[in-house]
């Protein structure tokens, strides 16, 4: 069990540290986690702990890749000096709690984020923690998406090249895996690949409401009018009479200008739409959009005719929405709408979105 320190003075901590032995099961070892150097400065912190939690960043600390492993072990030695000097009548144990290297974004110092920096220190780290006998944890298992938002964000102009999109800016890449849950190419051979399972389904929608990294909105046309509310665990969709269509959009992140935002969903097989109408009888047609402006009108749309008044899963392969002149891989691979919703006609029509998922086949 650990008390989080972040925004914490001193006090606060060894408060938030004697509740937590207080209430936790007496073989239930508590401790709490900060960077070497904090530990460092004030070894006096581990009387409070069962055993010292630390984090070792070489990327952060502008160590070039050639010398990140040494460096973290000479701050691992010191550490161990003066824990060992503040507690000679204690055998203090030290578990590096987050350790790791980026596999792209931008420099930090003589730190390069890469591929193949990731891999080099990842294994030489490996070897020396095990021949030490140290345990450790890696920082960390997926690349996060949430944190490629972030940078699209405040860098729109410069958006990732690579694929999968996540993973190119350095807080979103430090994943052994990929963001869809696939193992980094270059890190074949020091871990598995796993089998295809459920990290490998992209939720968009959950329950009426878009995953964190996705973003709803309606068209911008002023002849265009639809409306959107969340309604207990659905998207509303009301679409008013008298127009000659209009269009709702689930996007990657919100929009933003050219290039704009976008991700690679070429390891995907199809989409599932979980909709029903509040009349009966309702007709929309769906569709995707990628990078290239204008691209979305040689997709095809796939009708979704007679949608009923109870929930039903539509499961639409996407290689239904093959243009003409493009493959479908070739689309999905700078996917910047994920998922469209047309209306067509005067005839006034409301609709309810629960779930929305991309599907890779077993």
């Amino acid at each position: 069990m650990r008390a989080h320190a972040c925004a914490l003075s001193k006090p606060q901590l060894l408060d938030y540290l004697r509740d937590v032995r207080q209430l936790a099961p007496k073989d239930v070892p508590v401790t709490t986690a900060e960077v070497w150097d904090i530990w460092n400065k004030q070894p006096e912190l581990a009387v409070s702990v069962d055993f010292v939690m630390v984090h070792f960043y070489p990327f952060w600390e502008g160590r070039p890749v050639a010398d990140a492993n040494e460096s973290l072990w000479r701050n691992y030695e010191t550490l161990k000096g003066t824990l060992r000097s503040a507690h000679p009548d204690r055998d203090v144990r030290i578990v590096i709690g987050e350790t790791g290297w980026p596999s792209g974004g931008v420099p930090q110092g003589r730190a390069v984020a890469a591929p193949q920096n990731q891999r080099r220190y990842i294994e030489q780290f490996m070897a020396s923690a095990c021949a030490r006998s140290v345990p450790f944890y890696f920082f960390q298992a997926f690349d996060e998406e949430w944190k490629w938002k972030e940078g699209v964000a405040s860098r729109a102009s410069s958006l990732p090249t690579n694929s999968p999109g996540a993973g190119k800016w350095v807080g979103a890449s430090w994943g052994l895996y990929q963001s869809n849950g696939r193992l980094k190419p270059a890190l074949a051979g020091l871990f598995e690949q796993p089998p295809l399972g459920s990290r490998l389904n992209r939720e968009i929608l959950i329950d009426g409401r878009p995953a964190a990294h996705y973003h709803i909105r309606p068209g911008s046309s002023a002849s265009q009018r639809v409306s959107l509310s969340t309604v207990k665990d659905a998207l509303k969709i009301t679409y008013p009479a008298g127009q000659r269509g209009a269009v709702v959009s689930i996007t990657v992140v919100e929009p933003a200008a050219p290039p704009g935002p976008w991700k690679d969903m070429s390891n995907f097989d199809a989409v599932s739409v979980e909709l029903r109408g509040a009349r009966g009888r309702e007709s929309v047609s769906v569709g995707i959009k990628d990078l290239a402006e204008g691209r979305d009108a040689d997709n095809a749309r796939v009708p979704l005719k007679n949608v009923a008044t109870k929930f039903k899963t539509y499961t639409i392969p996407l290689s239904q929405f093959a243009s003409l002149r493009v493959p479908i891989r070739n689309t999905l691979a700078q996917l910047s709408v994920v998922l469209e919703f047309h209306f067509i006609g005067p005839r006034a029509q409301t609709v309810y979105v629960r779930n929305v998922q991309y599907i890779a086949a077993n």
